[in-house]
């Protein structure tokens, strides 16, 4: 077998994450603000699928917009992601033997002087992490003058006296109505006073501000050199590349598996990272919130993440070895407030949902990667950087045609040339013909693997054998494009069909054992006719997918004559 390198480098580029990144920009620009500039991250314990950044922004003290730097090494914020590090942080404290026992458990008055008396005093640091503590969402109010006190406090005695002084305005505030915070078990997302609580609890038990703790407990360890809590802000102060914050992501996942190098690298050990990224309940019932993390689902699949208001989310797939992660706000921006940023959840909800699916859903691999166990189709490390083309990690070849041009019937003769003549540059479309060289089935996908694989599945489904007689208008031979999870690889295409000069995407995201990847490309699927969406038999590369259709044009020379359809 031919062995073609393709460059890392080269996968980071051709990834399954630029496209959906372009699609949120373009939803973006009708919104006012405009959303301008977004990067995107995945990666498992194999290292990065991808980092990559899109867009054009005006950063602060210029006068015009200028284009994103890819790798994207700007740092960009998390917003309230930086609440996860709170919940990381209290874990470590509980899991460090040299420190007082302090337990999610504890009463607030346990730790706080400042909560004796209040209505809160009885409530348990969990009952604040997984905001059912009745605490007020929006903040409780602050005076002007108090406010004043907290910076005066943050200048005189650093972060910790000021962050007191706000906690005490906090405990001092009624609770919600009708809501007893130790009894409660309604969740209510407080959006800062509940983690400024934890914080300066923390601080209470270290001496040392929550900045300092980050960076010496977290930052430091995992490799995170980009990583910081600005003005050690518990609720939103955290900015970093999107490779840091991916590197913070898999060590949680890394933990939960309980993989060794994960669990050397700080006091926490395997229970640590499952209780902090496992739902809990509360008198009986079930939270959406844990130890400061979100728990949902995606595409079928468990989710530990959150979310932040400056255009960011971060979602763990614990059972999956998977790291997805979505930022809006470089550091460098003109902008970097929450009011700015409010209007594009939606658009950057819809990019972090495309790119989860292009990565995870089932439907979206090839179907004889489906049908065994779940932890049989987890990615594993048998991804490496360069992607060999290796038989066992392709597809099995689809089949050439043995037809002659002179053994074709008048009918397919006549296809033929409206082939040629549509998209006659257009090196992705395919011309396959039935074994007894009678019919033809043409298709005009964004893949050459596409094209092929529509055309299979419509005989399969007419009961007839084919060959593949053209990709784009040159004779296919199987080494020119070899297939991997229903893609194109890169491999050895000729001078001619300019191969190397396309944008393609790189399949490198999803193995089954051994054997096999699955595909980081957009899989196109045609929804127009239900004569190219049959599967075909096993055993010749055949993938389905059922991604959003991209562009293209087809007709089927079949039986009955031409049938033009588009979708």
């Amino acid at each position: 077998t031919k062995q073609h390198r393709v460059p890392f480098a080269m996968s980071r580029l051709l990834d399954g994450v630029t496209p959906f990144l372009h699609e949120m920009l373009a939803e973006g620009a009708s919104l006012v603000p405009s959303l301008d500039a977004g990067g995107g991250l995945v990666r498992n314990r194999c290292g990065e699928l991808a980092n990559v950044a899109v867009g054009s922004y005006q950063r602060s003290g210029a006068s015009s917009k200028t284009p994103v730097v890819n790798p994207p090494l700007v740092r960009w914020g998390y917003a309230s992601i930086t609440k996860t590090l709170v919940g990381v942080v209290m874990q470590m404290l509980m899991a460090n033997e040299s420190l007082p026992h302090i337990s999610w458990n504890d009463k607030l008055l346990q730790w706080l002087p400042l909560a004796v008396g209040t209505a809160y005093e009885n409530a348990s640091l969990l009952d604040v992490a997984s905001h059912t503590a009745c605490l007020i969402p929006d903040g409780a109010p602050i005076s002007e003058a108090t406010m004043q006190e907290i910076y005066q406090q943050n200048y005189l005695g650093g972060y910790p006296a000021g962050r007191a002084v706000w906690v005490n305005n906090t405990l001092q505030y009624p609770p919600l109505s009708n809501c007893i915070p130790e009894l409660n078990t309604q969740t209510n997302y407080v959006h800062v006073d509940g983690v400024q609580i934890l914080a300066l609890i923390e601080e209470t038990i270290t001496g040392v501000d929550f900045g300092t703790l980050t960076k010496s407990l977290i930052f430091d360890p995992l490799g995170m050199s980009s990583a910081e809590v600005q003005y050690a802000n518990p609720a939103g102060g955290l900015w970093a590349t999107l490779g840091d914050v991916g590197l913070y992501g898999q060590w949680l996942v890394d933990g939960y598996k309980n993989h060794p190098d994960a669990i050397a690298k700080s006091v926490l050990k395997h229970q640590d990272f499952v209780d902090l990224m496992s739902p809990i309940k509360k008198h009986g019932v079930d939270q959406p919130t844990g130890r400061t993390f979100a728990m949902y689902s995606r595409h079928g699949k468990r989710v530990v993440g959150h979310g932040g208001c400056l255009g960011a989310t971060l979602n763990l797939f614990p059972d999956d070895d998977l790291v997805v992660l979505v930022a809006t706000t470089p550091e460098d921006a003109a902008w970097g407030t929450c009011d700015h940023t409010a209007p594009w959840a939606g658009a950057m909800y819809t990019a972090s949902i495309q790119i989860i699916g292009a990565f995870t859903a089932c439907d979206r691999r090839p179907l004889h990667l489906c049908t065994g166990p779940v932890e049989g189709m987890t990615r594993t490390c048998k991804l490496t950087d360069n992607f060999p083309l290796e038989s066992s990690t392709l597809d099995v070849p689809y089949k050439a045609t043995s037809c002659r041009e002179e053994d074709f019937a008048d009918r397919v003769k006549d296809a033929l040339s409206t082939y040629y003549a549509t998209g006659p540059d257009y090196w992705t479309k395919a011309f396959v013909v039935t074994d007894d060289c009678q019919w033809a089935i043409n298709f005009y996908m964004l893949d050459p693997c596409e094209s092929m694989r529509e055309s299979f599945n419509f005989c399969a489904k007419s009961s007839v054998t084919c060959g593949v007689y053209l990709i784009g208008n040159h004779t296919y031979t199987t080494s020119d494009f070899p297939c991997r999870c229903g893609a194109w690889v890169q491999g050895s295409c000729s001078p001619s069909q300019q191969c190397g000069t396309k944008s393609v995407e790189l399949n490198s995201s999803c193995l089954e054992g051994a054997t096999a990847t699955a595909s980081t490309s957009t899989t196109s699927s045609t929804s127009s006719t239900a004569s190219s969406t049959a599967l075909a038999p096993p055993g010749n590369g055949m993938a389905s997918g059922h991604s959003p259709p991209q562009k293209a044009v087809g007709s089927l020379t079949f039986l009955l004559g031409i049938l033009p359809f588009s979708a």
